[in-house]
């Protein structure tokens, strides 16, 4: 069986804002049909990255080489970036309520001939798209008559434009976190973009359900690559402690945290062995109570934080 295509890399980029270093000697590659999660802080240097990847940093602005099936890109403007192949999406991408879902598709990417516009090929072209992401809607429809909770398809929908080669996500869905079903619909919609060979960079600052797909996780920490795995083999959890850093040996939870949050000893108790990495399984033995029991308690202790993962947790504890 043939190796997969290493079709987008970056290579030693470098960038400073301000006299702050932002991105610091950066490097990592995607093949074809390849996922990879990258998670950091809203201050890791995430959205710079995007923009840089997009073409909204001036060349002059960093260092370093992306490439693109190994030829350098760097030079590129946004358009000829998303010409050859490179689209980015982001919780900002624009979109026009007064037209119809066809042309806010190909918005930016029309089908000409001859100079005239093919709209009977941009239907034809949309109608196939929505096949594939399987959403039964008019291409006609008027974009503000499409649910709001149902927008995030046509930003999906756009990875299937021809031709796109690698599909650069930032943190475009976070808004979807509490609709798991929004979630699912997310990565089977990607894991279809993989089969089809598009390699898809996902921007995060939390784990959420789309990491499930993804071939390789990274951690990004004030501008580097701190941390890189196999998906396959990491915990999602742990890489609370690859980013926010190793807990103490005996982490102890603030006394002001218990309070605030009305945490019973025992909540308090699981509490400290979730940062210690361990699940639910793992609690329930070291504890001698019942599975349940545990997962009621862990239950009730992320209802009284009003967080949704161990991250979180950890960022409202400060356990560095």
């Amino acid at each position: 069986m043939p190796e997969p295509k290493k079709i987008f890399r970056i290579e030693h980029l470098s960038v400073t804002i301000e006299h702050a270093l932002v991105l610091e000697d950066l490097s990592l590659s995607l093949e074809s049909g390849e996922m990879y999660y990258l998670i950091g802080d809203r201050n890791s240097g995430k959205s710079v990255l995007a923009c840089i990847l997009r073409g909204n940093f001036p060349r002059s602005h960093y260092q370093g080489e992306i490439f693109l099936e190994n030829t350098p890109i760097s030079s590129l403007s946004c358009k000829q970036r998303e010409d050859l192949g490179i689209r980015v999406l982001s919780q900002n991408s624009a979109f026009v309520p007064g037209m119809t879902l066809a042309e806010n598709l190909f918005l930016g990417n029309e089908i000409h001939s001859i100079g005239v516009l093919r709209w009977h090929r941009i239907f034809k072209e949309t109608i196939r798209i929505l096949n594939e992401i399987q959403w039964d809607i008019s291409p006609s429809i008027l974009l503000k008559n499409i649910p709001k909770d149902k927008l995030y398809l046509v930003s999906l929908a756009k990875g299937f434009l021809s031709p796109t080669k690698v599909f650069i996500i930032d943190e475009a869905f976070t808004h979807l976190d509490i609709y798991v079903e929004s979630q699912r619909k997310i990565a089977s919609i990607l894991e279809r973009l993989k089969e089809k060979g598009v390699a898809i960079l996902y921007l995060n600052h939390k784990i959420d359900n789309t990491m499930s797909i993804a071939n390789r996780v990274g951690v990004l920490k004030e501008g580097k690559i701190a941390y890189e795995s196999d998906a396959r083999q990491t915990i999602p959890e742990n890489l609370v402690y690859k980013l926010l850093g190793e807990p103490e040996e005996n982490p102890e939870i603030p006394p002001s945290v218990i309070k605030k949050y009305n945490l019973t000893p025992r909540e308090t108790e699981i509490m400290r062995l979730l940062f210690e990495g361990m699940n639910a399984r793992q609690i329930s033995e070291t504890l001698y109570i019942s599975l349940s029991t545990v997962k009621t308690h862990i239950y009730n202790i992320y209802q009284k934080t009003g967080v949704k993962n161990r991250l979180a947790l950890a960022r409202l504890c400060s356990l560095k």
